[in-house]
């Protein structure tokens, strides 16, 4: 799996973020009729399949808009020790999951709330549903490779969520469920915990904290 840092910024990606991609390229622009695409020059049409363009929809990401990210700079961090950002809400009805946006919850269901400032505790991801009591079961799913599995939930008098202290760098959803019926859905990005730059006079590559 290719691990990669944007030259440049991407929609709500900014530059120097780094990213953890499948290693299947695709081709934007891609016609159908095999005459039109013996014409075309699919060099600088190759694109990796981004799973979360920041507002929480999959995006082709041009290849020359990253480089591969520095091994090094791999082995030298806690993987797990970046934050979260919670890139989109649903609206919370499950005949409606295709009407996401980045805010809370609207229309007075509730709102996800990350928690990242407590010294301690961080990348709580918290949901205040106002049907709680009906939630039973949360799923994740990893977006990168569409695994889908149960995921411990943390649950109070008022809310019902996820540490995702211990999940790897990647893409996510967690759905809500009422037994077998999503009730409500969010997706959010972990994040390293270092951006990679480079530097404009020599092009050697050095690292900058994520901000939380």
């Amino acid at each position: 799996m290719p691990v990669v840092v944007l030259n440049q910024p991407f929609i709500r990606h900014y530059a120097g973020v780094v990213l953890d991609l499948a290693e299947d390229i695709f081709v934007s622009g891609w016609d159908e009729d095999v005459r039109v695409r013996e014409k075309m020059n699919f060099l600088n049409s190759q694109c990796y399949l981004l799973p979360d363009d920041g507002k929480g929809r999959p995006v082709l990401l041009p290849l020359d808009h990253t480089k591969v990210c520095p091994p090094q700079f791999l082995k030298e961090i806690d993987l797990c020790s970046g934050p979260c950002r919670v890139t989109s809400v649903s609206t919370g009805l499950s005949k409606d999951l295709v009407n996401h946006h980045s805010e809370p919850i609207s229309s007075g269901l509730g709102s996800v709330i990350l928690n990242d400032a407590d010294q301690f505790t961080k990348n709580l991801i918290m949901a205040t549903p106002s049907n709680l009591p009906d939630i039973n079961r949360l799923l994740i799913t990893d977006l990168k490779t569409n695994s889908v599995r149960p995921i411990a939930h943390l649950a109070t008098d008022r809310s019902t969520g996820i540490d995702a202290s211990l999940l790897l760098p990647g893409f996510y959803r967690i759905e809500l469920l009422k037994d077998m019926s999503i009730q409500h859905q969010f997706t959010f990005i972990k994040l390293y915990a270092f951006n990679v730059l480079f530097n404009k006079a020599d092009g050697r590559p050095f690292t900058e904290k994520t901000i939380w």
